[in-house]
């Protein structure tokens, strides 16, 4: 659920809210651990729990705590501790990891998708993300609104990439998508402002939520558990 955060500490329990959707959905699925949407879910968890840490990290300075205002700097290897430095090194810590948080929780669906896509033998209509997903959103049986909500996401990260600035992939992109009552506006060549922690967090718990609808679909269920992670299996048999 979106709430507007004032603080470092109501981020954290934001992406709190995100690991304890993937963790009912994963019992709610009640596949095997090896199995690839249960890898998804649990990764994204992980994905979480780490950016709560470095939230909880930065609150702890906000908040005035004197050793993680030395903490700080040391870890990002400043040779003396001012003010202005600590300042510095908090924004570069949350900017960071902001878009470190996207990037692998973005990447676990993307991944969850094409496992599913592969064991469904569809075809799509290209190799990106959005093609695959529309396949299998189709195949699915769901409403095709959902690409919207999974492809927000992706949006975000795209820009964050961008130093902020949205460009535009595809033509018939609309720039505003409303998920559960929240706006998230796209305008081509401006900065995008629904990029915080709180926006992250409430489309990828979106994002989590038309994963579980994939996953329930007649045509998903049917699929035979343990079903392969492709990209693990990959990193496994490397020479």
């Amino acid at each position: 659920m979106y709430r507007a955060c004032k603080s470092y500490a109501e981020q954290s329990l934001c992406i709190s809210e995100l690991a304890d959707s993937c963790s009912a959905l994963k019992k709610n699925l009640g596949y095997v651990s090896s199995d690839a949407r249960t890898v998804a879910l649990d990764n994204v968890v992980g994905v979480a729990r780490s950016a709560q840490m470095t939230l909880n990290l930065l609150d702890s300075w906000m908040r005035g705590d004197e050793a993680i205002r030395q903490i700080i700097p040391q870890l990002l290897g400043l040779q003396s501790v001012t003010i202005d430095g600590v300042r510095m090194a908090a924004e570069m810590l949350n900017k960071s990891s902001r878009l470190g948080f996207v990037v692998l929780a973005q990447f676990q669906i993307e991944n969850a998708l094409r496992n599913i896509a592969r064991e469904l033998k569809l075809r799509a209509g290209g190799t990106g993300f959005y093609q695959i997903a529309e396949c299998v959103i189709s195949t699915s049986g769901i409403p095709k609104d959902r690409m919207e909500v999974l492809n927000t996401p992706a949006r975000i990260r795209n820009s964050l990439h961008s130093n902020g600035i949205h460009h535009r992939q595809h033509p018939s992109e609309p720039q505003r998508v409303t998920i559960h009552g929240v706006i998230y506006e796209f305008l081509d060549d401006r900065p995008v402002s629904c990029a915080g922690w709180e926006h992250i967090a409430h489309a990828l718990e979106a994002s989590i939520g038309v994963f579980g609808e994939v996953c329930l679909s007649p045509a998903v269920r049917a699929l035979p558990s343990p079903l392969m992670d492709h990209y693990a299996w990959e990193q496994e048999t490397k020479p």
